[in-house]
């Protein structure tokens, strides 16, 4: 019995798209896991910190949205 699954072939575009998706996602993730520790203790970061995460959240979510 043959258990390997067969593909589609994936463009050179298609694989350019799911890189900077997968890359947009994980920037999404980890700013959101910073923005809520920064919010749960607001006293241990700086505003300017705050809003370079904030920065890199909205950019990721709207490569996101470009990507869709």
């Amino acid at each position: 019995m043959n258990l390997t699954k067969k593909f589609p072939k994936m463009t050179s575009n298609d694989w350019r798209k799911l890189q900077l998706s997968t890359d947009a996602k994980n920037q999404r993730d980890w700013a959101s896991r910073q923005l809520h520790d920064m919010e749960a203790e607001p006293d241990s970061y700086d505003l300017r910190t705050y809003l370079k995460v904030k920065a890199g959240y909205n950019t990721a979510v709207e490569t996101l949205k470009e990507l869709q």
